[in-house]
């Protein structure tokens, strides 16, 4: 590791410590920027990529700062309503289950491999969690890596509702359901492209495993109507046009939901809920049958203006839901110095904590398969690592 990562590294620590303040954090960054200790090893392209983002960058926010009253009164005008939402503190205590799953490749060339895993538990636990695993191995030659990473997350993704339903069957239901991540079915999953690349053979089973997914999720809900459990989803990362294009507007506003929520929406602030299958299909998706139409709204959960709003999406049994949906989700929602926790409801983030294969996970596990191959005898290089690998620590 480069001096100038540890040194960076080392102030972060502070600052999520509480040892450092974001002041001085600030400063000491400028300190080290201006005696030349936090650089690349090349020093010019530093210079001369910083001196374009602090060019280019304010310059683009300062666009969308004149726009922003205009896109608030075009959404106005489109019929767009935002909600203030209540805080229940008491909510905090109620009982709750919670899935994530997680995804990692594998770094062989000998073929395509990658780990997955999710995770369903319930708050508070009185119950064991429910585990699903899950490793993928596909021929190289069978399809690109792009299309591999699609086929290993919808996998991963599959295992969210086959945990909830294993929870909810083995050890009961709960009040609420809270899983990661969308209940409804994007284009993309209703109509896999064939990628470059892809066999007939392996976009069939890409196929297959995006319907899966969808019918999987379906099974969820069925199964948490029968219950009388109430099923939400959370989406932190939305790329999504679904609101705009209800409201007819993709044309006139030039970016995604979730960033023009982030300009209008205050803390506490949710938009009216929409029908989300409704507005996929809106934008050219094919009709896909589901066991029923996913609702949803945007939701700002997180005091920090850098923490977008999230998506909340839920089952159409629980139309008339929304207000203790969206209370349930604020006042449940927990506040982070670390990005992927900040404004999520707390039994989520311990779902999202639990499930997710980190970076030094899978490398302990490559490890330990790389020990055990060498103790047999066999030629490592046989693995085909794609970016070579150390044993020392």
């Amino acid at each position: 590791m480069y001096v100038h990562e540890r040194l960076t590294k080392y102030l972060e620590e502070g600052v999520k410590s509480g040892r450092l303040s974001e002041e001085e954090y600030r400063s000491l960054l400028e300190a080290l920027e201006r005696a030349g200790k936090i650089t690349t090893v090349h020093p010019e392209l530093y210079k001369g990529l910083l001196d374009d983002a602090l060019r280019v960058l304010p310059a683009m926010a300062k666009k969308v700062k004149s726009q922003k009253d205009d896109i608030k009164k075009t959404l106005d005008g489109a019929g767009l309503e935002t909600v203030q939402v209540d805080i229940d503190e008491s909510l905090m205590d109620v009982e709750a289950l919670a899935s994530d799953a997680s995804s990692c490749p594998v770094p062989v060339a000998m073929a395509y491999v990658a780990l997955a895993g999710a995770i369903a538990l319930r708050e508070p636990r009185r119950t064991p969690p429910k585990i699903a695993r899950e490793l993928i191995i596909e021929d190289s030659a069978s399809m690109g890596g792009r299309s591999f990473k699609f086929y290993y997350q919808v996998i991963a993704e599959s295992l969210i509702p086959i945990t909830c339903m294993s929870q909810i069957e083995e050890y009961g239901g709960a009040q609420v359901l809270v899983v990661d991540g969308p209940l409804s079915a994007s284009e993309l999953l209703r109509r896999v492209p064939r990628g470059r690349g892809v066999t007939r053979d392996a976009h069939r089973r890409i196929q297959k495993a995006a319907r899966n997914l969808i019918m999987l999720r379906d099974d969820l809900v069925r199964l948490c109507k029968k219950e009388d459990i109430v099923l939400l989803s959370v989406v932190k990362r939305c790329t999504s046009r679904h609101f705009l294009a209800w409201y007819d507007l993709k044309g006139e506003i030039p970016y995604v939901d979730q960033y023009v929520f982030q300009q209008i929406l205050r803390y506490g602030e949710r938009t009216e809920s929409i029908s989300i299958t409704d507005a996929i299909e809106k934008q050219g998706a094919p009709p896909y049958p589901r066991y029923s139409k996913i609702y949803g709204f945007y939701i700002k959960t997180s005091r920090n203006p850098l923490t977008p709003p999230v998506r909340v999406e839920y089952p159409e049994y629980l139309r008339n839901e929304e207000n203790w949906i969206a209370s349930y989700v604020l006042s449940t929602a927990l506040t982070s110095v670390e990005a992927e926790y900040d404004g999520l409801p707390k039994v989520q983030c311990m779902a999202h904590r639990d499930a997710r294969i980190a970076k030094r996970v899978m490398r302990e596990i490559y490890r330990r398969v790389v020990i055990k191959i060498l103790d047999e005898g066999i030629d490592v290089s046989l693995l085909g690592s794609k970016w070579g690998f150390s044993l020392a620590e």
